[in-house]
């Protein structure tokens, strides 16, 4: 399990190339189990599209240890 400042680095170093897939807005770090923080954070791609997978994007569940979590979140601009 990464601490957070790991877990930063992996998505600083994973952002770009996520960014460029088709239906992604974000990317973030949170807890993988907001009920439970002690399991650590994961890394959450935020989707415009809540049907999209990690596989359809291409992606692991898991990299250098951090697990990656899809969340779907429709972004509206004001």
């Amino acid at each position: 399990m990464q601490n957070l400042e790991q877990t930063i680095t992996i998505k600083n170093e994973l952002e770009p190339t996520i960014l460029q897939k088709e239906g992604v807005t974000a990317v973030e770090v949170g807890y993988a189990d907001p009920d439970h923080p002690e399991k650590g954070y994961c890394i959450r791609i935020i989707v415009s599209n809540k049907q999209l997978t990690l596989a359809d994007l291409g992606l692991p569940i898991q990299y250098q240890e951090v697990p990656l979590q899809i969340i779907g979140r429709k972004i509206e601009l004001h």
